[in-house]
Formats: C-alpha cells, sequence, structure tokens
C-alpha cells in the first residue's frame, strides 16, 4: 500500500496515515532517484515501527447479583495477566494496563451481594464487556462459534450481552441464573465426586458451550445429564458422575423450571 510521500527532501507518512504498531510492525518501501538525463537508480528500505505502550483504563461490574470483593484479571491473547484488582460493594471495578493489548476478563471469588453466598465459578468475558456474568462467560468460552451460542442461549431481543446487565432485565436474568446453576451444581458434583484444582466449573462450561453449539436445550434434563457426565469424562470421577447424573439433572432443571416460571429472580 501506498502510505509514503515525498515533502520535499523529506519522507513522511501521508496526513491520511497513521504508524501502528498492532496492524504494521514495519513497512517495505523502495526509493527510486531520476537524475536530469533521465537516470534512475532505486533502493530498498525497511522502516520499523515502534511499539508504544498505550495504556488503558477499563471497567465493569460483576454480577451473579452483584458481587462484591471478587478478584479480576486482565489477561492478554496468551494469557499473561496485565492487571489486577478487586470489586466493589456495588461489584464495579476498575482496571488500569500499561498497555492496550488486553483481551479478556476473567473473575475469580467474591461474594452474592443478594444472597451474601460465596460465588465459587470462575466468570469471564471480553476486555468490552460492561457486565461479567455467567452470559459473558459462556459465550466468551465460546469462541468463534460465539454468534451461534448467543442465538441458542435464547436472550431477550435487542439484549446486548456486551453492554446490557442481566440484572436489569427479567428475561436475560432468567438465562443467567440457569446458567449459574448448572456451573454451580455441575462443579459441586465434579468436585464431590473427586475433580480437584477447582476445574469443575470450567469443565462444565466447556460442556455446556457444546451442548449450545449442537443447538440443544439447557430444560431439557437428558442433556443437562449429558453434559454433567462428558464434563467428568477424562477425570477420576467419571464412574460416580455417571451414576448421579440423571438424578442431579433432574433436580437442577426442576429447579430452573421455576425460573423459568418467575416474575423476579432476585
Amino acid at each position: 500500500k501506498d502510505s509514503f510521500e515525498l515533502s520535499g527532501t523529506t519522507l513522511k507518512l501521508k496526513d491520511t496515515v497513521s504508524a501502528d504498531y498492532e496492524s504494521d510492525t514495519s513497512y517495505s518501501i523502495t526509493i527510486t532517484a531520476t537524475d536530469s538525463a533521465s537516470n534512475t537508480v532505486s533502493k530498498d528500505f525497511t522502516i520499523n515501527v515502534t511499539n508504544v505502550s498505550e495504556p488503558e483504563t477499563i471497567t465493569g461490574t460483576v454480577v451473579d447479583g452483584l458481587v462484591s470483593g471478587a478478584t479480576v484479571k486482565l489477561l492478554d491473547a496468551n494469557g499473561n495477566v496485565l492487571a489486577t484488582t478487586t470489586t466493589d460493594a456495588n461489584g464495579q471495578y476498575t482496571l488500569e494496563a500499561t498497555e492496550s493489548i488486553g483481551t479478556r476478563i476473567v473473575v475469580d471469588g467474591g461474594t452474592d451481594t443478594t444472597t451474601n453466598e460465596a460465588v465459587t465459578i470462575t466468570l469471564s468475558g471480553s476486555k468490552e464487556s460492561k457486565y461479567i456474568s455467567a452470559i459473558t462467560t459462556i459465550i466468551d468460552q465460546a469462541g468463534a462459534d460465539s454468534d451461534t451460542v448467543i442465538t441458542n442461549l435464547g436472550l431477550p431481543t435487542g439484549f446486548d450481552p456486551a453492554t446490557d446487565n442481566p440484572l436489569g432485565n427479567v428475561e436475560a436474568q432468567k438465562v443467567n441464573a440457569t446458567l449459574i446453576n448448572i456451573v454451580a451444581v455441575g462443579e459441586s458434583l465434579l468436585e464431590g465426586a473427586g475433580v480437584t484444582n477447582n476445574t469443575g466449573d470450567e469443565l462444565v462450561t466447556a460442556q455446556i458451550v457444546s451442548s449450545l453449539k449442537a443447538g440443544k436445550s439447557l430444560a431439557d434434563t437428558s442433556v443437562v445429564a449429558e453434559i454433567l457426565t462428558n464434563s467428568a469424562a477424562e477425570t477420576s470421577a467419571a464412574t460416580k458422575v455417571s451414576e448421579l447424573s440423571t438424578e442431579v439433572a433432574s433436580s437442577v432443571v426442576a429447579a430452573n423450571e421455576v425460573i423459568a416460571e418467575a416474575t423476579d429472580v432476585t
């Protein structure tokens, strides 16, 4: 692309072009000089772009209810932690990063200020998410299949998971509560059956994503049982979870049916 021009004897970027390290780390150019006799000489050059730190401030809110005292981390694309903070009494956080290369928000711990219960599952979302919830967690884990998962979550028309608060929309709140219920109960089942390293919620979340990608209904007992069974498939808890999955799934679905009929989930 033609990004440079001569201004007198000075080579410069065109006024409509800005060097951006994240877009181009270098430019390859050829300069040709022509004398009065029309003789020419050309030489190739590589111009390197220096990466300048661009600090950024990221704000948001963690919601189950409002989650206070949670550890919030900003990660880059390689999983490196760029900034860390803790949510306040209203679930709000502010992250100060020295570079604007973060991609994801990951949240651990904290207390649901509505129920005063500890939040045991890991929540996540893109750094653009204004409300980190179970909904954003599922979308985050879906990666390239996020559009399919968003469609199959059954969110209300007009609800934007990146900017809208699920606590402010009853139907979105029901979706969020349903997801939390499956993940939390599944985590408890797996860890009670012997899964260690606090990975139970991550295993269940991955299987929820898989089911949603396939267009399966989370209101179906057999689907929830499949999620629980598959979550433990590669662990030492596989046999025990398989034995209990249908019974636990029936309980989860029954609880979620109550949520689905509610007019207020708080």
